[in-house]
């Protein structure tokens, strides 16, 4: 018998540009088999990890779908985060995003990643 792997996706925000009160910022975690990808990264996504138990090294990639800040003002925070904790990494934190116009790279120091 095969073992069949499912897609988990989790949405950890869903609200508009700012978040209200118990919602927040586009992020959303999908899980399959050992493989965690965080797509876009709110505000509030490192806390919202933290609060369903992932740790942030234990990532496997982050997709960014566009440069709008409400889906990238966690990146920075996150990004640090999952620094700290790659002594446990099994490879390198890979980020898929769009070419980042050249405001955004300018404002950003980020530790050590592959963008593709």
């Amino acid at each position: 018998m095969t073992d069949i792997k499912c897609l988990e996706v989790i949405f950890l925000g869903t609200t508009a540009a700012y978040g209200v009160a118990r919602d927040h910022s586009s992020s959303m975690l999908l899980r399959y088999g050992d493989q965690l990808v965080l797509v876009d990264c709110g505000s509030r996504a490192l806390t919202q990890l933290r609060r369903i138990g992932i740790d942030p090294g234990d990532l496997t990639a982050i997709v960014l779908t566009h440069w709008h800040a409400d889906h990238t003002a966690g990146l920075p925070t996150l990004l640090s985060a999952a620094a700290i904790a790659s002594s446990s990494r099994r490879g390198p934190l890979r980020i898929w995003a769009p070419a980042p116009p050249r405001t955004v790279t300018a404002g950003l120091n980020l530790a050590r990643f592959n963008a593709e």
